[in-house]
């Protein structure tokens, strides 16, 4: 097996010139963008076939017959090759490249435009590089044709969804996020979806500090007829939870911090432990796909395991949303398309998701357009 490098200022005229040479069966390799930023390369195998291998007449032995399938390889596959290239003639690597080659055949042949198509949608999101690669081999190995269908199939391996009951279970639900992010306007989604399905929902808010904050929430608690709490402190939020322990549901809405400021994550971690809260990160789309990651960790670090993600009506680039979800192993619980309290907050799935970041290639089923009225499409602002 022999490895060539093809390059150009795009993904998208790089592939062209693999198509042009040697076809949609191209075995794509690896696909990466030079450090200075100015060439996207490919390498891609080069099979060298008419080799006599026991008697029959074929490929150049295991390693080969498996690249013949038309399988992408994985990062660490990628490693191996670039040592081991041209023909694995290291003996000490040619072992080890063959089985990671086999473990690629098992997932199934690949297909070039789809992964194209989803390296280009993601990379137009923003999405880390080895997401991408990552995402886009899943979705070219799916049976399916459709891009956005074997993408919807890839995120459902990737990531993992975790709706918010309506009910709590003996925990109270807190609110957690960076400035900006919509915890209020989520509170009162939450609660009043609650309030809506015949629920008694009590609700505390700790966010003293920001003006206006208490009289947005008690106005929207007064027109659901819930009971508001307000609590300064630790202790004073003890006291309030403790009094609502009867409802069905107790949202606190936490002051929003900084994730990367060691005392207000400090104070956050303690409220969490005072209360015995389940936390829920509350997330505005949109932002750097590193600095998303980073701050999705530093949540998930304080105790989150899911995340509510807003802003949707106002961003058109998901990459940040992903890289933290990727990062932090974060579930998505459900997403925020409008300001609407009356509108609450939209269930997510890999599907969903998928028709998110491919809004033009995955229509909603009809059954789907017939429920949106009944269902709560949350707020991101």
């Amino acid at each position: 097996m022999r490895l060539k490098t093809f390059s150009a200022p795009t993904t998208a005229e790089a592939m062209q010139l693999v198509r042009d040479e040697i076809g949609d069966d191209a075995i794509i390799v690896s696909t990466h963008r030079d450090t200075d930023g100015e060439a996207v390369r490919i390498i891609v195998s080069m099979v060298e076939t008419g080799v006599e291998t026991g008697g029959e007449t074929g490929t150049n032995g295991p390693a080969d017959a498996a690249l013949c399938q038309g399988n992408l390889l994985s990062r660490d596959s990628i490693e191996i090759l670039s040592l081991a290239a041209p023909g694995f003639e290291n003996p000490d690597l040619a072992p080890a490249a063959a089985e990671v080659i086999a473990d690629r055949l098992a997932e199934g042949p690949v297909r070039l435009d789809v992964y194209e198509t989803v390296c280009r949608v993601l990379s137009h999101h923003g999405a880390p590089g080895a997401m991408t690669e990552r995402l886009a081999h899943a979705a070219a190995t799916k049976v399916v044709r459709d891009p956005a269908v074997a993408l919807a199939s890839a995120m459902d391996a990737e990531f993992t969804f975790q709706p918010v009951p309506s009910t709590r279970d003996s925990r109270p639900l807190m609110l957690i996020g960076p400035p900006g992010g919509g915890k209020t306007l989520t509170t009162a989604k939450l609660a009043a979806r609650g309030v809506m399905a015949g629920h008694s929902v009590g609700v505390v808010t700790t966010d003293a500090k920001r003006a206006g904050a208490i009289e947005q929430l008690a106005a929207f608690t007064r027109v659901l007829k819930i009971d508001l709490q307000t609590a300064a402190t630790p202790s004073e939020l003890v006291e309030a939870v403790v009094r609502l322990d009867e409802h069905d549901a107790v949202y606190i809405d936490s002051a929003a911090v900084n994730p990367f400021l060691n005392s207000d994550m400090s104070a956050l971690k303690g409220l969490i432990r005072a209360t015995g809260a389940d936390p829920l990160l509350v997330l505005p789309a949109g932002g750097d796909a590193l600095e998303a990651a980073d701050m999705g960790q530093a949540f998930a670090d304080a105790g989150a395991g899911r995340m509510i993600v807003t802003r949707l009506d106002l961003t058109r680039r998901l990459g940040g949303v992903l890289a933290a979800a990727e990062r932090s192993r974060l579930s998505f619980s459900g997403v925020s398309t409008t300001p609407r309290v009356s509108k609450g907050l939209n269930p997510i799935s890999a599907v969903s998701l998928a028709r998110l970041v491919m809004p033009d290639a995955m229509p909603k089923p009809e059954t789907e357009d017939r429920q949106a009225p009944a269902r709560m499409a949350g707020d991101a602002s």
